[in-house]
């Protein structure tokens, strides 16, 4: 019955069939009916308020010469406010039976925010957040509040940015992924060089993670291949990093690397090509005896000549030069 007034667009009527029910046993334990309740009362909710919206332009535009509205609407909101306190009620009924249900948790934050009760929203946000930690929707929804309200201040949503990553390693690269990134940068600029490597080691680990799952954007590679360098550079711990690549070692090579194309020549104001060059580098530090089985990894050395791209691979001389030394000394040996 109500499924069908609703299709038939009698929404005021689906919502009073449900409330017939609510209130009677079994229905009144049961969180789905007190759920759509509270969805039905908050559409209604919306669309008296587009109703008065509406009609509050129509009047404005119907003024006569003395500024005189000809049908002057009710300022009167209380059915808004009604259908949005009933829906809230429901909603709170629904999580209290059931309160790993994030679809209505969703519904009644956003209500919530709507009739500036924000307090209550992050408070509602943070206790489904705690009964259910594997639960993604919520957990991104409270750090994406938080991160807009305080872009500086990192305490207040760096857990549950890094949680949301956890969740889901497919997170959106640039409201997830640059913010924690960019929150480790600010911890290593206030760190001493041999601090830094644990921290150097995070970052690594959640772009190698981002690129698992299909992550092929510029500024991932150009972080990674950034992070390596650093790491790579102090001889001393130039193998920190092996763990994050023990898996990795026999399937990126193919997923990644033996298919690469190989272009004739090379122009690094294409983005293409440039994505090339920078995989090809992160090759050339994490396989650094097994590279030159890439078929590709050619192109770097009959290309090197070439002025824009020894700018490129400059910051990694150093890589290429302790290779060439560890293979002398080993045909020495």
């Amino acid at each position: 019955m109500t499924y069908h007034q609703i299709q038939q667009g009698s929404v005021q009527e689906a919502y009073g069939t449900i409330m017939g029910y609510i209130y009677h046993s079994p229905f009144s334990e049961n969180p789905l009916i007190h759920g759509y309740a509270g969805m039905l009362s908050a559409y209604l909710a919306e669309k008296d308020n587009t109703r008065r919206s509406q009609s509050f332009v129509r009047s404005s535009q119907s003024m006569d010469p003395y500024g005189n509205a000809d049908d002057e609407p009710s300022d009167s909101q209380a059915p808004i406010q009604r259908n949005v306190s009933e829906a809230i009620k429901h909603f709170e009924k629904a999580c209290a039976l059931d309160n790993s249900n994030d679809m209505f948790t969703r519904c009644m934050v956003e209500l919530l925010f709507k009739s500036g009760q924000r307090d209550e929203a992050i408070t509602l946000m943070e206790e489904f957040c705690k009964k259910n930690p594997t639960n993604p929707t919520i957990q991104h929804m409270l750090f994406s509040t938080l991160y807009a309200e305080f872009p500086n201040d990192h305490s207040k949503w760096i857990d549950h940015a890094k949680q949301c990553a956890r969740l889901d390693p497919a997170c959106d690269l640039e409201s997830i992924i640059q913010p924690i990134v960019q929150h480790y940068e600010m911890v290593i600029s206030k760190q001493v060089a041999s601090e830094s490597v644990p921290t150097r080691l995070e970052i690594l680990r959640l772009l190698a993670t981002r690129i698992d799952y299909g992550a092929s954007e510029m500024w991932v590679w150009e972080k990674t291949v950034e992070t390596l360098m650093h790491i790579k550079k102090k001889p001393s711990v130039s193998d920190a990093d092996a763990e994050i690549w023990k898996d990795r070692l026999s399937w990126w090579s193919s997923f990644l690397f033996l298919r690469l194309p190989t272009p004739s020549t090379l122009n690094l104001s294409n983005e293409e090509d440039k994505l090339l060059v920078l995989k090809l580098i992160c090759a050339r530090y994490i396989y650094p005896v097994d590279y030159v089985k890439f078929p590709a990894s050619q192109i770097l050395f009959r290309s090197s000549s070439k002025k824009e791209l020894k700018g490129l691979l400059k910051p990694h001389e150093f890589w290429l030069k302790r290779i060439e030394e560890e293979a002398l000394n080993s045909d020495d040996a």
